[in-house]
């Protein structure tokens, strides 16, 4: 059994069968291996509050999900696409995971309003609004806190704002990971 799935094969089923429909219905994804970076970034931190905003299908976020159980932690994801967000929620129903909430609707709109404090956040969504997320977490975010941020190496120049705001800052230690389409992994202290 692979650990890094948990305690069931169920769950390595269901990833694949995300998986599946991710690529039937070109909804873009990470892999298997950003999916088992997420849980050794998430483990060896001891994260408990994780945001991520983009859910797609839902594939990461059961990724979060599984190393945020091991810390009796919880995600809150946010997806704009309804259609997305409901299969996604089918899918974390499935995995019987009660440790993530799902919100509909536009991530910067929703941000404004959560009170909530992230020491892990994920983005992977509209790729032009990624300084716009940033800075719309930054004072929701405890220190020490890791933000992930997809495509840094396939759409470097769309969020390029993000990462010289991410690489400049300096509360924050940042680095490119050319891992699939590229991770910028960015640490506030």
């Amino acid at each position: 059994m692979n650990e890094d799935l948990g305690n069931s094969m169920d769950i390595g089923k269901l990833l694949d069968e995300i998986d599946r429909y991710c690529i039937d219905n070109s909804i873009p994804n990470v892999d298997k291996e950003v999916g088992k970076l997420f849980s050794i970034l998430i483990k060896v931190s001891r994260a408990r509050n994780i945001l991520e905003i983009g859910t797609g299908a839902g594939y990461s976020t059961i990724w979060l999900a599984i190393a945020a159980r091991e810390n009796r932690g919880k995600v809150l994801t946010i997806e704009k696409d309804s259609g997305n967000a409901e299969v996604a929620g089918d899918y974390f129903r499935k995995a019987g995971f009660k440790n993530v909430n799902i919100l509909k609707g536009d991530a910067l709109a929703l941000l404004q309003n959560l009170d909530e404090k992230f020491d892990f956040v994920f983005i992977d969504a509209a790729k032009e609004e990624y300084i716009s997320y940033i800075k719309a977490i930054y004072a929701k975010l405890m220190k020490p806190s890791l933000i992930v941020a997809d495509n840094a190496i396939s759409h470097v120049d769309a969020i390029s704002d993000y990462l010289d705001y991410v690489r400049t800052d300096k509360n924050i230690s940042s680095v490119l990971i050319p891992i699939r389409a590229g991770l910028e992994v960015s640490f506030l202290s």
